[in-house]
């Protein structure tokens, strides 16, 4: 696992303009640009997974993420934010993994087979078979305590690169929100 914080390159540069985000529910894929994008699971953080440097965090989620280039993309995907809302407002402002604000979210990119193998009830319910070079993202998201009813959406923010272009370059990715309903009324 690779612990996002540690890896700022590859991480969003804030203000970008995004694509319309296309909302779908827990388990159902989302293609565009290039990309296929699922939430596998969401689950509520035990106490110990709430534990963070500054304090424990009154709740949270974990966001499993699959996310597959179609089979002849430019480049793997730029990671951006990553945000949780509910009842339509953001349940937690610290969206990028590289902030040193408190609670900001931990953002772990995984080979789809390990994390399989490591986490199997985390892959959802639907037998997959992902594409080469597809990642899995576990995105922790802690914060305030979570109503129970409160109507959830998680949102994953990919940047794409111009054909044959690395993170490191420097060139601003065209960025892309993914969003997913997980509660509804």
């Amino acid at each position: 696992m690779v612990v996002l914080r540690a890896i700022a390159v590859a991480l969003v540069v804030s203000g970008v303009a995004s694509a319309a985000e296309p909302e779908a529910r827990v388990g159902d894929p989302i293609s565009m640009e290039g990309l296929r994008v699922t939430l596998l699971s969401v689950s509520e953080l035990t106490r110990g997974e709430r534990q963070t440097p500054h304090g424990v965090s009154g709740g949270g989620r974990r966001l499993v993420w699959l996310v597959e280039p179609s089979e002849s993309p430019p480049s793997q995907p730029v990671i951006g934010d990553v945000r949780l809302t509910a009842n339509g407002a953001v349940y937690n402002p610290v969206t990028n993994a590289t902030s040193s604000k408190p609670f900001a979210p931990d953002i772990g990119v995984y080979d789809v087979a390990t994390y399989a193998k490591k986490f199997p009830s985390h892959m959802g319910a639907k037998k997959l078979l992902p594409r080469a070079r597809s990642l899995v993202l576990e995105v922790i998201i802690r914060g305030a305590k979570l109503e129970a009813k409160a109507l959830e959406t998680a949102q994953l923010q990919l940047g794409i690169l111009p054909p044959g272009v690395s993170p490191s370059a420097g060139v601003t990715p065209r960025y892309v929100w993914f969003s997913a309903n997980l509660k509804h009324p």
